[in-house]
């Protein structure tokens, strides 16, 4: 469970919300459905990369040592934070307090980290933030194989695309919502949808 204080701010929203004439609807997943429909979500884009690269390039290098395995780990390792900086810098953009609204941590049970916005954002500032991962990290590092013919780049690129699994499946769900305003969820995988009453 994250911080409290992610609860009681969220507990502040909801009835201010409400106190103002919208309703909510909880869009969480939990963490083992979450992992399925991240794979589910994040291969298919993982294999049209894969596919794309060798059509473009027909053959890619990459020497095989030990340096680069442990180089491979120690990227991949960094990429796993540098995602959730990436979704905090994307979201702060939108929130009156900044950074300030952002938090990143350990869900240390689950060994997962996690980047929770303490704002509400509308549908296209979610969406932009919960993407901005697959797009620096995943999309990026594939343009970067393509620019290298370099199957390192192509392989990191694999590796970040799958771990933005969870965004694409949030994303899809995310589509139902286009005109309400997107609260993080303070505890579980997901958030909550505000939609003004008529």
């Amino acid at each position: 469970m994250k911080n409290n204080k992610y609860i009681e701010n969220f507990n502040l929203i909801k009835e201010q919300f409400e106190i103002e004439g919208y309703s909510s609807k909880k869009c969480v997943l939990s963490f083992i459905k979450l992992n399925i429909l991240a794979f589910i979500s994040s291969i298919p884009l993982a294999a049209i990369c894969i596919v794309l690269f060798f059509l473009i390039k027909r053959s890619g290098t990459m020497k095989i040592s030990i340096s680069v395995i442990i180089l491979l780990w120690a990227v991949t390792l960094v990429s796993i934070f540098v995602h959730e900086f990436l979704h905090g810098v994307a979201w702060s953009f939108y929130c009156k307090k900044g950074w300030q609204s952002i938090h990143i941590g350990v869900l240390w049970k689950k060994l997962t980290p996690y980047c929770h916005c303490m704002e509400p954002l509308k549908f296209k500032q979610y969406i932009f933030g919960s993407l901005m991962p697959l797009i620096v990290l995943g999309l990026g590092m594939f343009l970067l194989s393509l620019l290298t013919s370099n199957l390192f780049w192509l392989l990191l690129s694999i590796i970040n695309i799958v771990f933005a699994g969870g965004d694409i499946a949030s994303t899809i769900i995310l589509i139902r919502h286009k005109n309400d305003l997107i609260v993080d969820d303070p505890s579980e995988c997901g958030f909550w949808a505000f939609s003004k009453n008529v």
